[in-house]
């Protein structure tokens, strides 16, 4: 299955080894396959369709406040900013081994964020300014 994963899913930019039983890829690739993996073959054709690991958080919350002009940041406790679903440890529990690019375990990436942006309605504002 991971094969299939980077050769139909990412196109195997050539930056992914297959040898012994061992399988190198990206930590972006690693979590598509990992995330998708969990949830069996069958549920392949649609788990594919969610991405992982496309931006770090900082990046998500600097485009999202870039998409949403005017909007500022609610800083949120580090703990609640970023966390693993429920299920993906124990899911893949026995079945894959995570190292480092140097053969250390390494933990399971976080597969979600919460980010929260306010928006100030400048039109709503103006509105009521000039009813006043």
């Amino acid at each position: 299955m991971a094969i299939r994963l980077v050769r139909l899913y990412t196109g195997d930019d050539g930056e992914s080894h297959f040898t012994d039983g061992r399988v190198e890829l990206s930590a972006a690739d690693a979590m598509e396959f990992l995330y998708t993996y969990t949830w069996g073959p069958a549920s392949f054709p649609y788990e594919v369709r969610e991405l992982y690991g496309i931006m770090t958080y900082d990046d998500y919350v600097a485009a999202l406040v870039g998409w949403c002009a005017g909007g500022h940041v609610i800083e949120l406790p580090v703990a609640m900013r970023s966390y693993l679903q429920p299920g993906y440890r124990d899911g893949l529990a026995g079945k894959i081994e995570l190292t480092d690019d140097h053969d250390r375990p390494a933990e399971l990436p976080d597969s979600n964020c919460l980010i929260v942006i306010e928006k100030h309605d400048d039109q709503e504002e103006h509105h009521a300014e000039n009813h006043v």
